[in-house]
């Protein structure tokens, strides 16, 4: 019955999204826009906790805790599926208003996907690109030596200058009414 009902919401979610690329269709191409760039800014999608099997939080509780696809830290074999999907549905986006020809394969440099050097950030930078252009094969950049944060994602927001301190915009953040 669980199988049936996970089933259902999956088509129900399929049906949704099919709905929304049929009203999209062509709307802004037939309007004469054209698409120059596009940045898409992303978190890794689903990973394992960042406490392993031993670690202090598995050991405070006598429940049993689930068995992961992936090691701590690591992009699970489920967000790995999700974050596909969500390339494809990127894809078809594209497709279906006219801004990116079915199966595109874009010349060396014209398509760069760039992730923080993490496991979970890189194979999720993969797996997208993997159902956004399935037959391109593009490469995912990284910077650094894997493990190492990447400062572009993890920029100085400024937080700590007084003249940000002082401004009611920052009392407002910091005090939740914002």
């Amino acid at each position: 019955m669980k199988k049936l009902l996970k089933v259902l919401i999956c088509m129900a979610f399929l049906m949704a999204c099919y709905a929304n690329f049929a009203f999209a269709s062509s709307q802004l191409t037939d309007k004469g826009y054209v698409l120059d760039k596009m940045l898409i800014v992303s978190r890794h999608n689903i990973r394992a906790p960042l406490s392993g099997p031993g670690s202090v939080p598995y050991r405070i509780t006598p429940n049993k805790w689930i068995t992961w696809s992936a090691p701590a830290g690591e992009l699970s074999l489920h967000g790995g599926v999700a974050e596909t999907i969500m390339g494809q549905y990127f894809r078809k986006y594209l497709e279906d208003e006219g801004f990116m020809p079915e199966n595109w394969q874009p010349a060396d440099g014209q398509v760069r996907f760039y992730a923080n050097s993490f496991q979970r950030t890189i194979a999720t930078a993969q797996y997208f690109s993997t159902g956004m252009l399935p037959i391109a094969n593009v490469r995912v950049e990284r910077t650094l030596e894997l493990n190492g944060s990447d400062p572009v994602f993890l920029p100085d927001m400024g937080f700590d200058s007084k003249e940000i301190q002082d401004s009611e915009n920052y009392i407002n953040y910091i005090s939740g009414t914002m």
